[in-house]
């Protein structure tokens, strides 16, 4: 049986679509396990979860209701939700779950010597993205409160995404997969960092330099800071027109790490946590500002020495 979350919940089996609980609460709860799978959700947080706060008397009950429907369907198909202490969790078993299978892609992707097999392992992880996490079963405190975390894993493969490509000169697509983010995603200086450097190689240097000072701006305004360092030396290199930026630096690679490493999902590739702390979120180093997290060598082009 396959489960997507990544968009609207789909229960499928066989290729068929499968009706799982009548009610979205029902598959809101399904959801919530399946995000945890293989470990225990505690009754009380999924009725937190599931009523925000603001739980019926019989919230309890109902909560064991819905299990109980829930193991119905899903028991024919070989998925079982079991009851752990004050709590349930489904059991890991041959069914995917696609946010599963996205963070396995991209964690082979930033383990991928290839450049282009890199590339493709990204689009492969960020094609399964639907729309946002439950699109049809959560309201967005709830999407916030589940999949922060999840969130953040996929800009930041968006973000490494674009790096690569640019290392390969393929800046013409970075500026159109990067617009309609930008517009999401403003502060995102990582993200603003790789467009305006792909606005440049495009012989936009106009539209690279409106770029940075409307997100200093915006910066300014929303957050009261400044853009970091990395991003203001790319802004100084645009403004003198540094013949090294249309360069790009060619694609790094780290020591151990192998081609043939990065064909596919392993089996032994570690599953998604809510829990796992990723680059700008929850846990790094630099919380308030996303996209922050240090890399080993600038996506932007050698430096130029003054």
């Amino acid at each position: 049986m396959e489960f997507q979350l990544l968009g609207p919940f789909a229960a499928r089996h066989e290729g068929r679509q499968v009706l799982v609980g009548s009610r979205r609460q029902e598959r809101c709860l399904l959801a919530v396990l399946l995000l945890h799978a293989g470990r225990a959700v505690t009754t009380d947080r999924l009725i937190d979860l599931l009523w925000d706060d603001e739980p019926p008397a019989s919230a309890r009950a109902t909560v064991h209701t819905y299990v109980g429907r829930l193991r119905a369907a899903l028991r024919p198909h070989g998925v079982s939700v079991e009851t752990r202490h004050d709590g349930y969790a489904v059991e890991q078993g041959p069914h995917g779950i696609d946010v599963q299978e996205f963070a396995g892609l991209v964690g082979q992707a930033a383990d991928c010597a290839d450049p282009a097999e890199r590339i493709r392992l990204y689009d492969q992880a960020l094609g399964l993205w639907r729309g946002p996490l439950l699109a049809d079963v959560a309201d967005e405190r709830l999407r916030t409160r589940l999949g922060g975390t999840l969130g953040e894993l996929r800009l930041s493969a968006v973000e490494r995404r674009a790096e690569t490509q640019l290392a390969l000169g393929r800046h013409d697509r970075v500026v159109a997969d990067l617009t309609p983010l930008l517009e999401e995603h403003p502060t995102r200086e990582r993200l603003v960092g790789a467009q305006m450097t792909a606005l440049y190689r495009a012989g936009r240097r106009a539209d690279a330099l409106r770029l940075y000072r409307s997100t200093r701006t915006t910066l300014a305004t929303e957050l009261g800071v400044e853009p970091n360092g990395e991003l203001r030396t790319l802004h100084e290199r645009v403004l003198r027109a540094d013949p090294r930026l249309d360069r790009p630096p060619g694609p790094s690679t780290r020591s151990g790490s192998a081609t043939s490493g990065c064909r596919g999902v392993r089996a032994d590739t570690p599953r998604w946590s809510s829990a796992t702390p990723t680059p700008g979120g929850a846990g790094s180093r630099c919380p308030g500002r996303s996209g922050c997290a240090a890399t080993p060598r600038s996506p932007y082009g050698p430096a130029t020495s003054t």
